[in-house]
Formats: structure tokens, sequence, C-alpha cells
């Protein structure tokens, strides 16, 4: 009896190295690699791998009514921001990004009433969530004229497809105030 177990136990082994060796010749794709800590040695316990974090980011406007919102905000926007210099006009072109989030590139430039502003341009990342926030960060510059800073976008917006935006300028190291721009 225990040399039938043995055979079959070789038999076994033979099939399961011919099946991993006449393979289709590819190689198996590549698979992604976590810096997670190398594994403890097998204490003979079965323990299930730890789960793996996910590296996805959940998105704010995951929900058909946060995806119809954004929509309501994509495209060309202009009118103007007080900051450091001024008045200064701005335009704002908003779309969606590639990982479903938001971008948009903030272009700034003399107004009428204040001729001396250089005109710059930047590109912003941001998101808006089912309850209503715009946030859009600054992200690299376009188009730097010298001692301009990026400026990050704050707004509350309680409609789903607005005709104005306005809200609240952060920054660091300038005085920025509001900003209000109309659909174009």
């Amino acid at each position: 009896m225990a040399g039938a177990a043995a055979f079959a136990l070789i038999c076994l082994a033979a099939v399961g190295l011919y099946a991993v060796s006449s393979g289709s010749g590819e190689e198996p794709a590549p698979v992604a690699r976590t810096s997670a800590p190398p594994a403890a040695p097998h204490s003979g316990a079965v323990n299930p791998p730890a789960p793996v974090p996910s590296t996805q980011t959940p998105q704010p406007s995951a929900t058909p009514q946060g995806r119809r919102r954004v929509a309501g905000l994509l495209g060309l926007w202009e009118g103007t921001y007080t900051c450091t210099q001024g008045l200064t006009g701005m335009r704002l072109r908003i779309r969606r990004s590639s990982d479903n989030g938001l971008e948009a590139v903030f272009r700034f430039f003399a107004h009428p009433s204040n001729p001396g502003v250089p005109s710059g341009a930047y590109l912003m990342k941001g998101t808006y969530t089912d309850d209503g926030v715009l946030r859009l960060q600054g992200e690299r510059w376009i188009r730097r004229p010298a001692n301009y800073l990026m400026v990050d976008l704050v707004a509350r917006i309680p409609v789903n497809r607005p005709s104005r935006i306005s809200g609240t300028i952060e920054s660091d190291g300038s005085s920025c105030t509001t900003f209000s721009v109309t659909r174009r």
C-alpha cells in the first residue's frame, strides 16, 4: 500500500512538472509589487495574508448626481480676482482629468482698470464633492511671470449648472482674497 501511495505521488509530481514546463512559451505578465515588508518565516500556523491596501483614492463625485454636477462645471469661465497686484483678469478652462477628477488651466492678465499686470498661466488639479465644494490647486506653471505665486481656488456651488462661480483664494505668501467668474 505504501508503494502505491508513493507511486501516485510521483505520478502527480510528474504531471505537475509537465504542466509547468509545457506552457504556451509566453512569459507571465509582470505583477506590480508593493513595498510590503518581507514575510515572516512560516511558523506552521495558518494565517491568511494581510489585505493589500488599495492605491486608488475614492473620487469625490462618484455618484450619478455628482457626475452631473461636475459636467455642469466643465468649459470656459472668465472674470476677475483680487490679489496683491490689485484687480486682475482671469480665464479658467475646466475639464475632467484622466483620473476622473478635475483639471483646469488658470490664465491671468491685466484688467482694464489695472494695465500693469503681466500675463501668466498654470495648470490646476482639483475635486468637486457631492456637497457642492469645488477645490482647484495649483499644480505646475505653464508661463510664469517673475515673482508670481500660484493660488488655489475654493468655491461652494449650490446649483447643478451654475452661470457664475464665486469663491475664495487660498495662498501662502500673498494677500489674494476672492474670485468671480461667469460661463463663456
